[in-house]
């Protein structure tokens, strides 16, 4: 008669599954690493829809407040705000004008430096631009 939890050899040939016990340090590793990766995987679906999630919110707010200001300006007022927020948005592209290259082409070689100064002056330079 067999324990709960056991298994008859019957059993094994049948399902094609080794029992835990006679299972070699090898597999009882690749089970464990395949464990690992479907909770990696798990957490990285999660991760993905929250960050999906909060950009359809955002753009959601970012809809209804247009409706909003549309209705609330008139047609020649939103027509201003949306010719002023198209201004703003063409001028924060160009803005930077190359900053984030020259700060990792020249940041590099003054981190290795470790010479404070120039580090924080990189550093104000830009946020200053961005």
């Amino acid at each position: 008669m067999l324990e709960r939890g056991e298994h008859s050899d019957e059993q094994v040939r049948v399902e094609g599954k080794v029992p835990r016990e006679g299972r070699t340090n090898l597999e009882k590793q690749e089970e464990s690493d395949s464990e690992k990766l479907d909770a990696d995987v798990r957490r990285l679906g999660k991760g993905a829809i929250v960050a999906m999630g909060g950009r359809v919110g955002g753009r959601v707010m970012l809809l209804v407040s247009q409706v909003i200001l549309a209705r609330v300006l008139g047609p020649a007022g939103f027509g201003l705000y949306a010719l002023g927020w198209t201004v703003m948005q063409i001028v924060s592209l160009i803005a930077p004008l190359g900053t984030h290259d020259g700060v990792i082409r020249f940041g590099s070689p003054a981190w290795k430096k470790t010479t404070v100064c120039s580090v924080r002056f990189l550093c104000a330079e830009y946020s200053s631009l961005r």
